[in-house]
């Protein structure tokens, strides 16, 4: 049987120099190097450049202590040991100590949808580590992965103008010196770096979000049938520029994307690309990025929104958007939105994103298979299962129940097997018996919540509440 779906898929009390630097992050001796004009800079190792079969040079920066790691993993338990951890490996009435503590607040507020409680911590961070938290003092790792968390928190937030100077100065303060200290012009920093803008930073406008305080949009019918029931689509009537359009809003999406024919039509500026992109399967793209002027949702329009140009024959309104919109309610049949809104939801979001903001995705608690995690939310793959789980392989107990399925992401369309398999499952506070499918894909992801499972309860969230649960 073929199905048919969407799926829109960083003294000794002191830091007072590069040597106690250096063994704060378990390093080797440090590297150093000055001229006349720019900070020195240190810690930066020859082992921490790498490079692809091709000979691309790059470089992977992380902490010794796996904070950035259980960030992006969207894991705060992780967070909360690495934490309490730390006084058995630095003293804790050291600086040492409130750096990397510092650090781990931030991520651990990031995590839970707090970003102005995330830059607070690493403002005291950068305090604390002295000479080390300046630039204008010193360019090293350190400094360079509070830099990034930091300016990750505004693309997060939609912030997309005071994200373009901050990522300006990102690159000029802390990349030129870089890549000239390792006489690689051309060096990568790629979990750090995947936008990179075609336009000055100072020509992209202030994003704003203006409406009522109270806000619905109906989702359409879907025409697709299997089995006699109609696929589940979270797909509702939006704006954009001047164009009357459909759009699939889409949590498992972060930036959003436009059609290229689209784009083209409505000659929206260009200000940038994006590098290698998964959609949840083992394909990868690049794309442009482009400027939407106004995107409007029922009455509520947000102004300079950064979309991607993809494959893709539908609009995607991701999850930067829906983040910035208040007490926003998805039930089978309608997004609800709006200060006056009734969120019933007490419960503390959990968010997985990389360092540098390009990507978020919404956890919630879940149990299956006699398992318990999270899963990632993604309305925008309407399939009747209400989990999709991602595999590097099949094993043996499914591969005499494979299927195939064409599916359409940003990237286009293409066909896969899968396995479906009925089991009760626990989303939040709502439990249920109900199949789970199987795919291959980047089983490093965690499994992801559907929209067919919003036929047993609703998604709430509000990323500046900090809240987030399915009842």
């Amino acid at each position: 049987m073929t199905r048919v779906r969407l799926k829109m898929h960083l003294s000794r009390d002191k830091l007072s120099g590069a040597a106690a630097f250096c063994a704060l992050m378990a390093m080797a001796p440090c590297a150093m190097a000055t001229s006349a004009s720019q900070a020195p800079v240190q810690a930066f190792d020859p082992d921490l450049i790498q490079h692809d079969p091709n000979g691309k040079a790059y470089i992977s920066i992380r902490d010794s202590y796996g904070i950035l790691t259980a960030m992006e993993h969207g894991d705060p338990a992780q967070l909360h040991a690495i934490h309490d951890g730390l006084g058995k490996r630095i003293p804790a009435a050291s600086a040492s100590y409130v750096v990397m503590a510092g650090l781990c607040d931030a991520a651990l507020a990031r995590v839970q949808g707090d970003l102005t409680g995330s830059d607070a911590f690493l403002d005291r961070a950068r305090k604390a580590a002295g000479p080390l938290g300046d630039p204008a003092r010193s360019i090293n790792p350190l400094d360079l992965l509070f830099e990034t968390v930091r300016v990750g928190n505004l693309m997060l937030e939609g912030r997309t103008q005071d994200w373009a100077r901050a990522h300006d100065r990102l690159v000029q303060v802390y990349f030129a010196p870089i890549r000239q200290f390792y006489r690689l012009p051309d060096l990568e920093f790629r979990n750090i770096d995947p936008l990179t803008l075609s336009v000055p930073a100072d020509t992209i406008p202030q994003p704003s979000v203006s409406g009522p305080e109270s806000e619905h949009v109906d989702f359409e019918a879907s025409h697709v049938r299997i089995g006699g029931r109609s696929l589940p689509l979270a797909q509702g009537p939006i704006t954009l520029g001047d164009i009357r359009t459909q759009a699939i809003f889409d949590t498992g999406s972060f930036l959003g994307s436009i059609p290229a024919a689209m784009a083209r039509q409505q000659h929206f500026t260009v200000v940038g690309h994006i590098g290698q992109q998964s959609d949840g399967s083992t394909r990868t793209r690049t794309a442009e990025i482009v400027l939407v002027p106004a995107l409007t949702i029922g009455r509520t329009t947000l102004t300079n929104q950064m979309m991607t140009i993809s494959q893709a024959s539908t609009v995607i309104v991701g999850m930067q958007q829906l983040s910035q919109l208040r007490h926003v309610v998805f039930s089978e049949h309608a997004l609800h939105f709006g200060r006056g809104t009734p969120l019933a939801c007490t419960d503390r979001m959990t968010l997985r994103s990389m360092r540098n903001g390009m990507t978020m995705s919404l956890l919630l608690p879940v149990s299956h298979d006699g398992t318990e995690g999270h899963a990632l939310v993604d309305t925008g793959d309407n399939t009747l299962e209400v989990l999709t789980v991602r595999l590097r392989s099949f094993p043996a107990a499914l591969t005499g129940h494979l299927q195939s399925e064409e599916v359409e992401t940003m990237q286009g369309r293409f066909v896969q097997h899968i396995a479906i398999r009925p089991q009760t499952l626990r989303i939040g506070a709502v439990s249920h018996e109900a199949d789970v499918k199987y795919e291959l894909g980047d089983w490093s992801m965690p499994p992801a919540i559907t929209f067919g499972a919003f036929r047993y309860g609703a998604l709430q969230f509000d990323r500046t509440e900090g809240v987030a649960c399915f009842r």
